[in-house]
């Protein structure tokens, strides 16, 4: 009896758990600025977000280009693809401003 119990219990639990990172996966900006938050020096994060914020036209996808860049300092991997992101971001800012 006292099994079952905590079963359902745990049930309980992982039902609340999954209904409040729902939202988090509503929209591809809700969940990787939720990344950032959670992990706010991750390159990839914030190089995502810069992402969909670039696609939404918000200049303050340099801001995370940059500190993806920053944060990306010392590791090994994405920081060709990090600056190559970042120079298409601003690039795409100072036409929108200029256009």
């Amino acid at each position: 009896m006292l099994r079952r119990g905590l079963f359902w219990a745990w049930l309980l639990w992982l039902t609340t758990l999954t209904y409040q990172r729902v939202g988090v996966w509503s929209s591809e900006a809700a969940l990787w600025h939720d990344a950032v938050q959670q992990s706010p020096f991750r390159p990839r994060a914030l190089l995502n977000y810069g992402d969909v914020l670039k696609a939404q036209g918000d200049a303050r996808a340099l801001e995370y280009y940059q500190r993806s860049y920053d944060s990306a300092r010392g590791r090994r991997g994405n920081r060709a693809a990090i600056s190559r992101q970042y120079a298409v971001a601003h690039v795409a800012v100072e036409l929108s401003r200029v256009g």
